[in-house]
């Protein structure tokens, strides 16, 4: 009788659990650092709330930038993004890390959950796929609520792709037939590695810094207009009649979401506008007219609108044809 081990065979000892009984992981895309309307504690509740409902559902989570061992976490991301057999993607506030990581896990085709408060408007982009919304103020009893529906969503939606995985598609389906792409890994040299990061960083930071500047000399400038018009109701043409912006509605399924995203965006310039209806398929907005040099309402108005995902088509003065993009 032979007593020597089979050199590839390996033994689970009773006491030791295999891989297939521990917890699969469960990604975390989100905002961690504080912005414009959240700080960073309530990114830290959100994240207690995701991370509850994930272990509820019996997977482990994990943000995707976490990693056991140290490494470049541009690297880790995208592992994770491709790796994780799931993803909770949380887009409140269009966070454009957050965006740009879902992205990604969207290419992949892999499943993926998006979450985002209840006063993030949708994006265009990924409208095709079903969001699972919360309170941003977090209030206890909606958010039990938020939770037992996030773990029943990753629960469902594993299985899913469990019982077919070659067919499942979160995304990429709705657009016709494509083949995900896989990540393939290519050894390099340590040198060419740090050059080529130290390159893409000097492009992202030199990018990041005129784009910051830019905005920042115009948003002093349009703050200023603001602040100064609603408190003195300055600058306005009160003899001239106002202006009236005419959008054709051109397969705009929700018009009552519209209504409301437009309600949010142009809070900020309520002063300035008179009236926003609809009537006959159309959508008009009159704005008063500004003899501000620094602030257009106008052009303000359309780059709001078109900051919600919608496509514009200018056909004359003041008439646009607004739609949710072509087939």
């Amino acid at each position: 009788m032979n007593n020597q081990s089979e050199p590839n065979k390996v033994e689970n000892k009773p006491h030791e659990k295999s891989d297939d009984n521990l917890p699969k992981k469960c990604g975390i895309v989100m905002p961690i650092a504080s912005m414009e309307g959240y700080p960073e504690s309530h990114w830290k509740d959100v994240k207690r709330i995701i991370e509850s409902a994930i272990k509820e559902a019996n997977f482990e989570a994990r943000l995707v930038s976490d990693a056991d061992d140290i490494g470049v976490i541009h690297k880790r991301i995208v592992q994770n993004l491709y790796d994780n057999p799931m993803i909770v993607c949380d887009i409140s506030g269009r966070n454009p890390n957050v965006m740009f990581e879902l992205g990604l896990r969207l290419a992949f085709d892999k499943p993926t959950i998006i979450i985002k408060d209840e006063v993030t408007p949708y994006s265009f982009d990924t409208s095709v796929i079903e969001h699972l919304s919360y309170p941003k103020d977090l209030r206890y009893h909606d958010i039990e609520i938020f939770k037992e529906n996030l773990k029943d969503r990753i629960k469902k939606t594993y299985k899913a792709y469990e019982n077919d995985p070659e067919n499942y598609s979160t995304f990429l389906k709705n657009y016709g037939a494509f083949k995900a792409p896989l990540i393939t890994e290519e050894t390099v040299s340590v040198d060419r590695y740090v050059l080529d990061t130290l390159k893409d960083l000097q492009v992202s930071v030199s990018r990041l810094s005129h784009s910051m500047s830019s905005k920042s000399v115009n948003y002093n400038n349009k703050t200023q207009f603001i602040r100064n018009a609603s408190a003195h109701q300055l600058d306005f043409y009160s003899h001239e009649e106002p202006n009236i912006l005419e959008f054709y509605l051109d397969r705009v399924r929700d018009k009552d979401e519209l209504a409301i995203n437009l309600q949010e965006v142009l809070a900020e310039f309520s002063f300035l506008i008179e009236k926003v209806s609809f009537n006959s398929g159309k959508l008009f907005i009159k704005v008063k007219n500004s003899s501000h040099e620094d602030f257009d309402i106008v052009g303000e108005v359309i780059s709001q609108i078109e900051g919600l995902g919608y496509e514009m088509d200018e056909l004359d003065h003041n008439i646009y044809r607004l739609s949710e993009g072509r087939g």
